[in-house]
């Protein structure tokens, strides 16, 4: 089998298998996030627990315990939202918590999993949230998490990842294996945006309008600053990356690899966790 069917047949794993649970199995990291009220702390949501990191001090703090955080992301406002499972509930749907992950309400779809979330930072109130198979769908709320609309499978294809534009409301991005597509209208429908090849993560820059990036098993990172042209970030993993993120007010890249190492791009890389597991 050629490298690069080996890596995406690898991610496709993962992202299968992510949400499945087994007495002996290592921790890793799901999905990373900010909070734009607390500045300079990351959020790690991981098979477990949650992890807060201080970047400028290295203290961390977990909490959270036995919970599984798919989906993981946090409103311009503070809020987070995910799905994942517990050990009293199973799937939980999809949860919202306002005291930054120490309990959380189920707002919806109690019952069913969702791995690739997506908040608005134009719109604190839109969510959006991708389900897993068998039943494959599109939801949104535009009142932050009060009601849902169920669109459907909109795409009708594999997605990997699902991100919101930080300064137009009703645009998505998918990443899929087909490639990058976008939608002007909250996910109703959507069109090839970009690159004839799997995007495993994407992230629209919060400072920049138009300036995307994204993760391709055999590229690396990949961005673009006018839905053009696209340069090679030369991520220096040879890892599949599973997410990205990026910081707020500086718009710095972050990524997340398939060994749980968190790297930090701002012109240069940098190594924010080692990639231990537990």
């Amino acid at each position: 089998m050629k490298p690069f069917l080996i890596i995406i047949s690898t991610f496709c794993l993962l992202f299968l298998t992510s949400c499945t649970t087994s007495e002996n199995e290592e921790n890793h990291i799901h999905s990373i996030g900010f909070d734009a009220i607390e500045p300079g702390i990351l959020y790690s949501a991981t098979h477990f627990y949650i992890e807060k990191i201080n970047l400028e001090t290295g203290e961390k703090e977990k909490f959270g315990y036995d919970n599984d955080y798919m989906g993981f992301v946090i409103a311009a406002d503070g809020t987070f939202y995910s799905s994942g499972h517990s050990e009293a509930i199973g799937n939980v749907g999809i949860r919202k918590s306002t005291d930054k992950g120490r309990s959380w309400k189920i707002m919806s779809y109690r019952g069913r999993d969702f791995h690739d979330m997506a908040v608005s930072y134009a719109d604190k109130n839109k969510v959006y949230a991708w389900s897993t198979p068998p039943e494959v769908f599109l939801t949104k709320t535009t009142d932050a998490g009060n009601t849902w609309t169920n669109e459907g499978n909109t795409l009708e294809m594999d997605v990997f990842a699902l991100a919101a534009d930080h300064q137009q409301s009703n645009r998505l991005y998918a990443g899929t294996l087909y490639g990058l597509f976008v939608s002007e209208d909250e996910g109703k429908t959507w069109n090839k945006f970009a690159l004839d090849t799997p995007i495993t993560a994407v992230v629209d820059d919060p400072v920049n309008e138009n300036k995307i990036t994204v993760a391709i098993p055999d590229k690396g990172i990949l961005q673009t600053i006018n839905w053009k042209d696209w340069i090679n970030l030369n991520y220096p993993g040879e890892e599949a990356v599973v997410f990205l993120t990026a910081e707020p007010l500086s718009g710095d890249i972050y990524l997340v690899n398939e060994h749980n190492a968190i790297f930090s791009y701002n012109g240069k890389w940098n190594k924010i966790l080692e990639g231990e597991t537990e």
